[in-house]
């Protein structure tokens, strides 16, 4: 419950203070990175980019949610795994809803061919 305050609180701070500078999903995920911590996106720790990512992920409509994850996972390749599966643990997805699910897979996947394996298995898990 803990985690998601944070993400809720990082999402509030960037919705309030930079809803006027709506820009790509990789802007938007940079500066939340930023506000969870980190100096610099390609050397930030993994708990902060993944709570900034997700606490973009968080707010986006359901539709859009493969757009950010292959632009989270093209910034930080990574964490591709972990990017899979904070998009669907985040927050509730339509589990019968097999084809939103998959388009983030995919999305995934198709940003990070090489660690397929690995994205399957995060988000099987």
């Amino acid at each position: 419950m803990n985690k998601h305050r944070n993400y809720l609180s990082i999402a509030f701070a960037l919705l309030t203070a930079s809803s006027a500078f709506a820009g790509s999903p990789t802007d938007e995920i940079s500066r939340a990175v930023t506000v969870a911590g980190a100096l610099d996106i390609k050397q930030a720790a993994p708990a902060a980019f993944l709570q900034g990512f997700s606490a973009v992920i968080i707010r986006v409509k359901q539709a859009e949610m493969p757009i950010y994850v292959s632009a989270a996972i093209k910034m930080r390749p990574d964490f591709a795994p972990q990017i899979t599966a904070a998009a669907l643990t985040v927050r509730p997805l339509d589990r019968r809803n097999c084809e939103a699910i998959g388009a983030i897979i995919r999305a995934a996947i198709t940003a990070a061919p090489t660690a397929r394996y690995d994205i399957a298995r995060a988000a099987l898990a």
